[in-house]
């Protein structure tokens, strides 16, 4: 039996955890279409554990349980996932000691899967998720300025097609329109070529909101200045659903999000070139064209609104202690 091993490796905020929590709770159903998820190395819905292996010179022994895991199994499908081999600095040693640590048979059947946003999307979504865990200051410009150059993706690619070779890496663009039914775990489904019948378990991504730039500034103030649970307020919030708190698209304006865009172009073009050629470009860009314009803006009512929200969600989990 020929048996193939897909690596997902994110990226962050392209659906990883809604695909990593389909394949740990459906074991089953995917057994009997032939598919494991993989147990070595796996904490958990994810295999966040390897990267760590990996950077501490352990690579040998978990390539050793990887393929022993392969080679006694009796599916012909295997997939390892996590976004931290997404990560430059991981991806270069991974893409080396991986490579070299691997047995030549399952060397070439390894196949590499990423999901990518545009550049701005991405950095939106990151800056978000950073400022509301008070893991950054609040400052959405200067985030842009300060990460710009390390949204070219090539740095997390390149350490994988030099060793796997690019036409082992299967890139998708993280747009809904190139899925079928517009679902990114049907798309990961496809891509790994299972036909899955059935009923399978989903995952619950109600909780997972896109908070507005104001309420996410709010909560990573809270988190940083008070002794407040943010985890709490944010169960709270989305429980409690207030108005004008959800939205995305509102970090960058129109010129910067182009501005993003255009610094990455032609390296766009590369990927796009090398890894989906079957594209006629690698993001959609219609929203950037020339006739759009950016709708105003209320910072004040927008700010009022989180910072009430906010009070919502602190009466609210107060209430229940």
């Amino acid at each position: 039996m020929e048996k193939t091993l897909y690596i997902h490796i994110g990226s962050p905020k392209t659906g990883t955890t809604a695909i990593q929590g389909f394949l740990k709770n459906n074991g089953k159903p995917l057994r009997h279409a032939g598919v494991n998820y993989m147990s070595a190395g796996r904490i958990n819905i994810a295999h966040n554990g390897i990267a760590g292996s990996f950077r501490k010179g352990e690579g040998a022994e978990v390539c050793g349980e990887i393929a022993t895991e392969v080679e006694e199994s009796r599916f012909p499908v295997h997939i390892i996932s996590s976004e931290m081999f997404f990560r430059p600095a991981v991806a270069r040693v991974m893409g080396r000691d991986l490579f070299g640590g691997l047995p030549e048979w399952l060397r070439r059947r390894t196949k590499i899967i990423v999901y990518l946003r545009r550049q701005d999307r991405y950095l939106e979504a990151l800056y978000k998720q950073l400022v509301k865990n008070a893991r950054i200051p609040t400052g959405a410009m200067a985030f842009f300025e300060r990460k710009l150059e390390s949204l070219a993706y090539a740095y997390s690619l390149d350490p994988y097609a030099s060793r796997f070779g690019a036409e082992n890496i299967i890139l998708r663009p993280f747009e809904r329109q190139h899925f079928r039914n517009g679902d990114v775990i049907e798309d990961f489904v496809d891509q790994i070529g299972v036909d899955l019948k059935g009923n399978l378990s989903r995952p619950d991504t109600s909780t997972n909101k896109t908070f507005s730039l104001e309420m996410s500034e709010v909560l990573g103030m809270l988190a940083a200045e008070t002794s407040l649970n943010t985890r709490d307020l944010i169960r709270a919030l989305i429980a409690l659903e207030p108005a004008d708190v959800v939205r995305s698209n509102d970090v960058y304006n129109l010129d910067t999000r182009r501005k993003i865009v255009a610094h990455h172009a032609e390296r766009n073009e590369v990927l796009r070139r090398t890894y989906c050629p079957q594209l006629d470009q690698l993001f959609d860009e219609t929203d950037l064209a020339d006739g759009n314009r950016d709708a105003p803006v209320d910072h004040a009512t927008n700010w009022r609104a989180a910072v009430q929200a906010a009070a919502q969600a602190i009466a609210h989990v107060e209430g229940k202690e």
